[in-house]
């Protein structure tokens, strides 16, 4: 009897201590998941305001445009040459040279940018000739082994190919600012976001308006040289030299070169009249004093 109720109660004992860790067991794991609950939410309350922030920030710093920038890319673009002209020619036929100017331009497909005659003292035309780049060393050619002297002409070039580059590359910026702007006014809530964003948008449409204008004269500038061409008849010429007036000018002008030639000759040669004026006055002041004597 002794030994069954022993080994009964050792029984009790071992299912009372089974079940003690069981539920320890229980607990602990309901702890853990509790814990790790917890622990996820306090997670998702530290997410919220940072995605929340973080979404101002990037608002913020797109209005201004200090994030998503665009970048500036090399523009691959072809030489961009500026070429203008200007040349003087005489003609004893200046109808007839100014029909064959007028033949010319419109065979090189150019036109008169403007045009004006002046008969006052000589018979003359001023022309300015827009042709195609292309275009331009053939027409200059043809002026040149055309009829009338030619008596001056001076070509220029100007590289605009960094300008061109530039300005394409400034444009190309801000109307990637435009799209951003846009992406942001609509989804602008307030009013003053609202004012704000428009304002800016405007601001950068009016700059590229004024790029575009820019890009299109240097275009412009680009595919038509410019040619500067003075047309002078020779009779007439010739009967301006002769006028009263063409010789009073000459006279004038004859005039200012002798006084302007006798200042710098004097300033070359001052020691020597210098020298010239104090022996003058030393033989001046001689002769004077014999004479004294003499008298008495």
């Amino acid at each position: 009897m002794k030994t069954a109720f022993i080994i009964t109660l050792a029984s009790a004992l071992m299912l009372q201590s089974c079940g003690n860790s069981t539920s320890n067991s229980a607990l602990y794991a309901s702890n853990s998941i509790v814990a790790a609950d917890d622990a996820e939410f306090m997670v998702e309350e530290e997410i919220m305001p940072m995605a929340s922030q973080s979404n101002v920030a990037f608002r913020k710093n797109a209005t201004f445009g200090s994030t998503n920038e665009p970048t500036n890319q090399t523009i691959n673009v072809e030489k961009k040459i500026i070429r203008n002209g200007q040349m003087e020619i005489e003609t004893a036929d200046i109808v007839s040279t100014k029909a064959t100017i007028d033949s010319l331009v419109a065979i090189f497909n150019g036109y008169y940018s403007s045009e004006s005659y002046n008969n006052r003292w000589n018979e003359r035309y001023s022309l300015c000739i827009r042709i195609p780049c292309g275009n331009f060393d053939a027409f200059l050619n043809c002026i040149e082994n055309g009829n009338g002297k030619v008596t001056y002409k001076n070509i220029s070039t100007n590289d605009v190919t960094e300008q061109f580059v530039d300005i394409e590359t400034r444009l190309e910026n801000k109307r990637k600012y435009i799209e951003q702007y846009k992406v942001l006014l609509k989804q602008a809530q307030k009013v003053s976001e609202i004012a704000s964003i428009s304002d800016q948008i405007r601001c950068i449409e009016e700059e590229i308006e004024s790029v575009t204008g820019r890009l299109k004269y240097l275009n412009n500038q680009v595919n038509f040289s410019t040619l500067n061409l003075n047309i002078t008849n020779q009779e007439s010429k010739a009967e301006a030299d002769n006028s009263f007036m063409a010789r009073l000018r000459k006279a004038l002008k004859n005039g200012s070169s002798f006084f302007s030639n006798s200042i710098i000759f004097v300033a070359e040669h001052w020691q020597a009249i210098l020298s010239l004026g104090v022996l003058s006055m030393f033989v001046y002041w001689i002769k004077r004093k014999r004479k004294a004597n003499k008298q008495v």
